[in-house]
């Protein structure tokens, strides 16, 4: 997820829209449903999140209803929201490739 974020903000900068970041996002959950078994990107726990659910949980770190979200504060959240707790070493490893995005 994280390269696919960093590929789209190369053209488009830290700020997405948020309705075309819920259809994304969707998508990914609507695929991972037909490859059970896939170690997904998406937290264990949205893979049954509809369109709606998706919509809402965007809307919720857009407080100010501007329709864009920085996708860095999204995927900082997903971190989060892994089942398993990302290991130091992880976090140092997402945090070099973060600051390596921003030089770029």
């Amino acid at each position: 997820m994280l390269a696919e974020f960093t590929s789209i903000a190369a053209s488009t900068g830290d700020l997405m829209q948020s309705r075309e970041l819920a259809a994304l996002l969707y998508s990914k959950i609507k695929n991972s449903w037909h490859f059970k078994g896939f170690d997904s990107a998406m937290p264990e726990d949205w893979n049954c999140f509809g369109y709606a659910e998706i919509n809402q949980m965007i809307r919720n770190i857009d407080p100010k209803n501007t329709g864009y979200v920085n996708w860095r504060t999204l995927i900082s959240y997903m971190i989060l929201l892994r089942s398993k707790v990302p290991s130091a070493k992880e976090i140092s490893r997402i945090e070099k490739m973060l600051k390596e995005s921003e030089v770029s």
